[in-house]
């Protein structure tokens, strides 16, 4: 699972969303970097969404990736008006034995900056997290 995650570099063939553009940026050590671009038409008057984030192993069990901060240079190359970039997100994947059973945890926070009422955002929100944890798993299986 751990390796799916890491690939960036192929998301676009993992992920099944079709309003996320993912695009592998660079590696430092132990951690890599990463682009993502959120199109959101269906929502008027609304700018699309980007961010660069880095991830990393925090332990041999838990990896953890943390949205960077807008005047980091990285986002420099991807810096047009017509696009939000998004500063406040982290999240992890943890493999945890509990009782003779595994379980695998993914926690995720992003926020989207939009000016909506959570109740509207948490359905879509609630899904799009299922189906990447859907898209990592059925990938990890099929690898």
């Amino acid at each position: 699972v751990y390796k799916v995650i890491k690939d960036i570099e192929n998301y676009s063939e993992v992920l099944t969303a079709k309003n996320v553009y993912s695009e592998y940026v660079d590696s430092k050590s132990d951690t890599l970097y990463g682009y993502q671009k959120y199109y959101v038409d269906f929502i008027p008057f609304t700018r699309n969404r980007q961010l660069v984030f880095k991830m990393y192993e925090k332990t041999k069990n838990n990896l953890i990736w943390e949205a960077l901060d807008q005047n980091h240079y990285y986002l420099d190359k991807y810096s047009t008006g017509d696009v939000k970039t998004l500063t406040k997100g982290a999240g992890s994947w943890e493999f945890i034995s509990n009782n003779n059973k595994n379980f695998l945890v993914h926690r995720f926070y992003m926020d989207t900056e939009l000016n909506i009422p959570e109740f509207l955002l948490s359905g879509p929100r609630e899904n799009s997290v299922l189906q990447i944890f859907s898209d990592v798993l059925l990938e990890a299986k099929n690898s």
